[in-house]
């Protein structure tokens, strides 16, 4: 086992590549401002036996621990630069551990650019818990809220949905799994997804130039969506069958078609919602086709009078009312 001390010289230091951390020489952090960028700041827990299964490798435990804190960064159209760290370990970690778990944050580290800039280390009787928070930066003036969706945008959504909850099931080993017509590599294909979610980072630049209102998936589309709608006083319309679906989804919930609604409800998809604006329809489309960025459009803003409606193809309803997640 390694002390903490050990685990902030040996482990933690060698992440800190800013002038901004002190080289972890103080109980803060300094950062000097460009008057001409806001600075945007989130932060996520993540807890054992509630945000991952404390058996988990480490090194996934770390990626999705900072790959969640990007997401929301790039939902706002801004770009991450750095990062606090509070862990709280029910023991010591051993040099194995530490090892896994500050590799996989240097991979994030190294593919955002980002840098660790301080944080705390303590003990725990209870799980090991894990904090983030993250700063990133966008030109004055430019995040994109939750609440500027207008009546007539267009609902689109990064990536697909439910994977991860479907991973979940996997990880957990439950027993409808064995009943999924699904080959290995597809397994592990959702496995992924749930364990080690894809920060879009890549889409922050789109999302500030066309977006009038974005967040990311966090809790699952039902309750975000509402969350959105919630923010901006508006209502939605979204057509239930153009929810965008990878093919080891689509098999499952082809046998198992109850499945889907659970899925969308469950959250850990991390994608971008986002709503567009009229206006920038065309020059976003644009954009899209020419990055050949994964975005969907799944439905249109409405009046708040109106509500969340969520259609089939033939135009029915359906009702989604509780099939939310919630941490409580």
């Amino acid at each position: 086992m390694i002390s903490e001390t050990d685990f902030i010289e040996n482990y933690l230091k060698p992440l800190c590549t800013s002038k901004a951390s002190l080289n972890l020489s103080d109980d803060t952090a300094l950062l000097n401002t460009d008057p001409s960028q806001d600075i945007i700041i989130s932060k996520d827990m993540s807890i054992g036996g509630h945000h991952f299964f404390e058996d988990d490798d480490p090194s996934d435990i770390a990626y999705k621990a900072l790959a969640v804190n990007l997401s929301d960064i790039a939902a706002k159209g801004a770009k991450p630069f750095a990062y606090m760290l509070g862990i709280a370990f029910p023991k010591s970690p051993d040099e194995s551990w530490a090892n896994k778990f500050t590799k996989s944050l240097k991979e994030l580290i190294d593919q955002f650019n980002l840098t660790l800039l301080g944080g705390d280390t303590t003990g725990t009787k209870g799980p090991l818990v894990i904090s983030v928070t993250i700063f990133g930066k966008v030109e004055k003036g430019r995040m994109v809220k939750r609440s500027g969706a207008k009546i007539g945008d267009k609902v689109f959504v990064s990536g697909t949905l439910g994977d991860a909850a479907l991973g979940f099931q996997i990880r957990s080993a439950a027993k409808q799994v064995s009943n999924w017509p699904l080959n290995e590599e597809e397994k592990k294909f959702l496995l992924k997804k749930y364990l080690r979610p894809t920060p879009r980072c890549n889409l922050s630049n789109i999302i500030k130039n066309h977006a009038s209102s974005s967040m990311d998936l966090s809790d699952g589309l039902i309750v975000d969506l509402e969350k959105l709608c919630t923010a901006s006083k508006i209502g939605a319309v979204i057509r239930f069958d153009k929810l965008p679906l990878s093919n080891p989804a689509k098999k499952v919930f082809e046998a198992a078609p109850n499945l889907k609604t659970h899925c969308l409800g469950w959250g850990d998809d991390y994608e971008i919602l986002a709503t567009i604006p009229e206006k920038n329809y065309e020059s976003f489309s644009k954009t899209l086709k020419e990055t050949k960025t994964p975005m969907t459009y799944i439905g249109d803003i409405q009046s708040a009078e109106n509500g969340i409606i969520y259609v089939k193809e033939n135009g029915e309803e359906l009702a989604l009312k509780g099939q939310n997640f919630s941490h409580f």
